[in-house]
């Protein structure tokens, strides 16, 4: 039967116990089979062999190899230390038997005897990157488990020396460097290291340099840059992301802080850090550049993420949103502002802080009544309410919407006497006065107000105002003439008030001054309305005095002022007619007319006929006349006293087939009306 290789090599050790190519074959056989028990066998039967004729240093190898499978292969570690310790007694410059010694005492936890080991290991003659391999071992134990920082930057240094293209030197006496507070050299030492580094390696001694360059240095531009080069070896840091985002942050530069932010929640998983990295970006774009409006896509995805493993709390989340809030009212988006207030207050009711938001916004949005029922919950809350006196005028305000007159006035009263400058207050509880006939009191307000204003115009309007309301309570015009004296002296070209002392001379029966009045205003005042109005008063004072002619001037140049109102010029006919004037009142009449829309067909005809009147009695215009009746007539066809007239003056001027025709329409109309009635 042919032999198996196996059993060739097993027949060739069983001769020779020092066949070295049979030996490794059979261990290679049990090792890769996991045949321990074979191996050890195998390894004592060979070590018996060199025990008699071998080398100490073949001796101490087969021992190592024997050690390493008791360790490894029966997890027997003390025995394994025996054969280690014997290897190294056999042969004491084996360097193989001292350094299984020493990694087996490690994995033991004696770190002493490591240390001693490995001095025994330095002192043999090794290789650079051997020698800083072993000096790297022997650093990491003085710094890890013997708790003595300066052995192991000695042996970090001897490391880098031995091996100055050893990254892991460089990074481990960077390292040790920093820890000892030699930031220069430890910096140089990152420097040498990130060459030598690759990915994410490179990436993270990057980012170590960057942090110490910008605490230490003071070197922001360095740092950034070191922290950009460690995104391009690892765009997944995202702690040289964040500290990017710090940096820019540091110097305003929002937009970047802003892609920053969205490019760290792009890369994160985690939901809790998404969180944050979300509420981190709506209270910077809130509190460091006051845009409310960037903040709200943030906040709402702060608030889908707040149900995560280490979110931000929803605490944490209400008090940013009515910070947004208030930002988004300050800077002019109160609907925005007034949604987000609302929207804290869906998560608390109680909120103070949002009840408040809500009452501003929406009362500065016109919606009365959410504003009111919102600062009544606010004011019912106990403590100190720092805008007490404004919500209290929105309150008041609410009131009088609703018709609560009392109630809003009492809360005027309280505003007023926190403020009394007030102005929503100060109008708000003029105009409860007002309607309560309590013109007196109302009228001491509005002369109030205008003391407290350094505007002209606005101090010319109050004025005014509680000039009018003192002549409602019944002020005698020496009163209300002071009041208007002193508006006028702010605003000489306030029209409202230059009218009310011309009407209230004219009343007082101060004709002169009244005119004189009326003289200056039209000389300042620009409003055609006014100037309409000041004429009309001037033109009846005017008339009263038996000044016709120029009661009519004023008249019609108030018609001027107001070209769409006939009243004024037919004032004017009325006068000169009745002065005589036949030609200017006919003039005036024929504008009248003009004036007149064609829809107003009855008081169209009216001025016609009064037209025509004219001109066939006292002008002697037979066909002015005819031509005026006829005019009269199409306006409004329907008017029988004008279609008599017109019929006698067409048989006057001897035009009978035509007066005829009149009378057949007449009587046309007539039957046609007879039988509409049967």
């Amino acid at each position: 039967m042919p032999q198996t290789p196996l059993s060739q090599h097993q027949e060739r050790l069983a001769q020779d116990p020092r066949d070295a190519m049979a030996f490794e074959a059979l261990e290679e056989h049990h090792y890769l089979r996991g045949d321990w028990s074979a191996l050890e066998r195998l390894y004592e039967r060979r070590l018996t062999a060199e025990l008699r004729n071998g080398s100490a240093s073949e001796q101490a190898r087969i021992l190592v190899r024997l050690g390493q499978m008791l360790e490894r292969g029966h997890g027997d570690v003390d025995a394994a230390l025996r054969r280690y310790r014997e290897a190294a007694e056999r042969a004491p410059h084996f360097r193989p038997a001292l350094t299984a010694l020493r990694k087996a005492h490690a994995s033991a936890g004696r770190w002493e005897l490591v240390l001693q080991i490995a001095e025994r290991e330095l002192e043999m003659p090794l290789p650079g990157r051997a020698r800083a391999e072993l000096h790297l071992a022997c650093g990491d134990t003085w710094l890890r488990h013997a708790g003595d920082e300066d052995q192991a930057l000695c042996h970090f240094r001897l490391a880098a020396q031995d091996d100055p293209k050893n990254g892991e030197a460089w990074v481990h006496l960077a390292g040790a460097l920093e820890r000892a507070g030699e930031s220069e050299e430890a910096a140089r030492s990152w420097e040498c290291a990130m060459p030598l580094l690759g990915g994410s390696e490179r990436a993270q001694a990057r980012i170590t340099l960057a942090r110490l360059v910008e605490l230490w240095f003071d070197d922001d531009a360095r740092a950034a840059a070191l922290y950009h080069e460690a995104i391009r070896d690892d765009p997944k840091r995202h702690d040289a992301l964040s500290a990017l985002t710090d940096l820019a942050a540091r110097r305003g530069d929002w937009n970047e802080v802003l892609n920053l932010q969205t490019r760290r929640f792009e890369l994160t998983a985690d939901a809790g850090e998404r969180s944050r990295i979300a509420y981190g970006a709506a209270r910077g774009r809130v509190e460091h550049a006051d845009d409310a409006l960037g903040a709200l896509p943030w906040i709402e995805r702060a608030f889908e993420l707040s149900a995560a493993e280490g979110a931000i709390g929803r605490a944490m989340l209400l008090e940013l949103m009515v910070e947004t809030a208030r930002v988004a009212h300050t800077t002019g988006h109160t609907n925005e502002a007034a949604e987000l207030y609302e929207r804290a207050l869906g998560m608390d009711a109680d909120n103070a802080d949002a009840l408040a938001g809500v009452a501003e916004t929406r009362y500065e949005l016109g919606d009365l009544d959410a504003a009111t029922d919102a600062v009544q919950a606010r004011l019912a809350i106990p403590g100190r309410d720092e805008r007490r006196t404004l919500h209290v005028a929105i309150s008041a305000a609410g009131f009088e919407t609703r018709g609560e007159l009392e109630e809003a006035l009492a809360g005027y009263r309280e505003v007023l006497a926190a403020d009394p400058g007030h102005d929503a207050a100060l109008a708000g509880a003029a105009r409860i006065l007002e309607a309560q006939d309590a013109y007196d009191e109302a009228a001491v307000l509005m002369d109030d107000w205008a003391k407290r204003t350094n505007d002209p115009n606005l101090r010319a309007e109050r004025l005014t105002r509680a000039a009018q309301l003192a002549r409602d309570a019944g002020a005698d015009d020496l009163e209300l003439g002071e009041r208007l004296e002193a508006a006028l002296q702010a605003d000489p070209s306030r029209g409202d008030a230059w009218l009310l002392l011309v009407q209230v001379r004219y009343e007082a029966g101060y004709e002169d001054e009244a005119l004189d009045a009326s003289r200056r205003a039209l000389a300042t005042v620009r409003e055609p309305n006014l100037r309409a109005e000041l004429l009309a008063t001037r033109a009846t004072v005017l008339e009263e005095r038996g000044e016709v002619r120029a009661a009519a001037g004023a008249w019609a140049t108030a018609a001027a002022e107001q070209p769409e109102d006939p009243q004024p010029l037919a004032c004017a006919m009325h006068l000169l007619r009745a002065d005589g004037d036949w030609k200017s009142a006919a003039r005036l009449l024929e504008r009248v007319g003009q004036r007149v829309p064609a829809e107003q067909g009855d008081r169209r005809a009216d001025v016609l006929a009064e037209l025509g009147k004219l001109r066939a009695g006292p002008l002697e215009d037979m066909d002015g006349g005819i031509a005026a009746y006829r005019e009269a007539l199409s306006s409004q066809p329907g008017r029988e006293d004008v279609r008599e007239t017109l019929e006698k003056l067409l048989l006057y001027r001897a035009e009978p087939i035509e007066a005829s025709l009149v009378v057949e329409d007449r009587g046309l109309r007539s039957l046609l009306g007879g039988l509409l009635k049967n």
